[in-house]
């Protein structure tokens, strides 16, 4: 799923070759961040994403020991790259979960508003990588901007300001009913105005879910944890009130005087230590045309061809492959061609081998019949290869896993797709087919990840899977 806040309009200008500049790469324990900012700015914004991850752990306890891999921070200097690179003008921050990485795309922080984004963008990552939980579209997203406005103090955090008059305002957002919000379970081509109502609207209902017992309010927080533990999912059932007539106390509660606010004792942990090391402009165009392959890879494919042209390696080519299978202008084949090549230099290149198993079924995931049933065999065959010569490919044993769903094998196929979500729990993909094994076993725990499949898909196609998934389930 494209993940996006509303938060700075941004003005289009006209580009130069994109990404010129000395870039260079923070690794963090739970963070990698590449960046042409100046070091003293990454290195700030590190801080500012390792001590809202001890705040976020403060509030939201772990119950799981994690073992995902680090969010990707690809933070744009320059007001030009970051459309080059999103192609949008309306947005400061993107989040573009996909199964080789947690991708978060921020454009330029020109304002204090801008750096929210920041927060908010990486409060997804730290919701989704709690496995044992499903959140509502709505709520997923005012819990991330209540989150992303934390104040600091010297004593603490604050959180639940809101700046200005923003929450007193309701008028403005009378294009999107309370009862449209709760039902939202995607933002796909939504208008901007519609966007920014449904963003305002979700944090104004965590607001008050949170704090408004403080001002004379019911206090709700026990029906909010019934109704995000509920598999049955049900607004009215869980708190006793249409979402209309939840509005209606919403706009209530922001007409107080003084709105409560949330006030934690929390000490700031020490600075993380950062690995910074600066990179060649090919270093730089591997790594971005890596990165932006899945949401942008025409922009991708212009990075990776010379690069490809120059010095052709595995590691390359296949970023390349990558591209060209995601680019809608070009057929299979030319990125099934660049993995051969790729495979032709280095046999047992595990990257390589995924990346020809996965375009080889490439037109068989919604078909079946003898030719792809014989597909999905020689498939395996090569994600087995990659386990065999990399272990650590869990995109791999997530294939294998697939693989296994089609050949009837429900329960082969939950020991390696469950590996997968252990390393991608955000990945849509994963989330529909564990969910689907789970659902074919009689295991309630596929409801869970079909909601999450259903909400976080990028691709209209998925989520109507992951929808009719979640249908069958209701009649059984």
């Amino acid at each position: 799923m494209l993940s996006v806040i509303c938060l700075t309009l941004l003005t289009p200008i006209a580009l130069a070759r994109p990404f010129d500049g000395q870039w260079c790469e923070y690794q963090s324990p739970h963070v990698v961040l590449i960046t042409d900012l100046k070091e003293r700015r990454a290195r700030r914004a590190l801080a500012e994403l390792h001590r809202f991850r001890h705040l976020f752990d403060t509030l939201f306890p772990r119950t799981d020991t994690p073992s995902y891999p680090p969010a990707r921070v690809l933070f744009f200097r320059h007001q030009r790259d970051f459309i080059a690179a999103t192609n949008s003008t309306h947005f400061a921050g993107f989040t573009v979960p996909g199964l080789y990485e947690y991708l978060i795309l921020l454009g330029p922080l020109s304002t204090d508003t801008t750096s929210n984004s920041l927060l908010h963008e990486y409060a997804h990552y730290l919701m989704r990588t709690r496995q044992d939980v499903s959140y509502p579209m709505w709520y997923e997203e005012g819990l991330a901007t209540y989150l992303g406005a934390v104040g600091y103090r010297k004593k603490g955090a604050v959180l639940g300001e809101l700046p200005g008059d923003r929450g007193r305002d309701i008028t403005q957002h009378e294009s999107l009913s309370w009862q449209a919000m709760v039902d939202t379970t995607s933002l796909s081509n939504w208008s901007h105005r519609r966007l920014t109502a449904f963003y305002n609207k979700s944090w104004f209902v965590v607001h008050f879910l949170r704090l408004g017992q403080y001002v004379g309010f019911p206090d709700r927080r026990e029906q909010l944890a019934a109704y995000i533990a509920s598999s049955q999912r049900s607004f009215e059932a869980s708190f006793a009130v249409t979402p209309e007539n939840l509005g209606i106390t919403v706009n209530r509660y922001l007409r107080k005087r003084r709105v409560p606010v949330e006030r934690l004792n929390f000490a700031p942990p020490d600075a993380p230590v950062a690995q910074r090391q600066c990179l060649t402009d090919a270093e730089r165009d591997l790594q971005l045309g890596h990165s932006l392959a899945q949401h942008a890879p025409a922009l991708a494919r212009s990075l990776l061809e010379p690069l490809v042209h120059a010095n052709p390696q595995p590691t390359s080519l296949v970023a390349l492959s990558r591209a060209q299978a995601q680019d809608p202008d070009m057929h299979t084949l030319p990125a099934l061609k660049t993995a051969d090549r790729a495979l032709e230099l280095t046999p047992d290149f595990a990257p390589a081998l995924i990346q020809r198993a996965n375009l080889s079924i490439r037109s068989c995931v919604f078909i079946d019949g003898a030719q792809c049933a014989q597909r999905w065999r020689n498939a395996a065959e090569d994600y087995r290869k990659a386990l065999r010569s990399d272990p650590a490919r869990y995109d791999a044993a997530f294939g294998l896993g697939v693989a296994y769903l089609h050949a009837g094998r429900a329960g082969d196929a939950l020991n390696y797709l469950r590996v997968a979500h252990d390393k991608a729990p955000w990945a849509a993909p994963v989330n529909f087919y564990l969910g689907e094994g789970y659902r074919i076993v009689g295991d309630t725990r596929s409801v869970r990840h079909l909601e999450n499949a259903r909400h976080w898909a990028a691709d209209a196609l998925w989520r109507s899977r992951a929808e009719a998934a979640l249908e069958r389930l209701k009649t059984r």
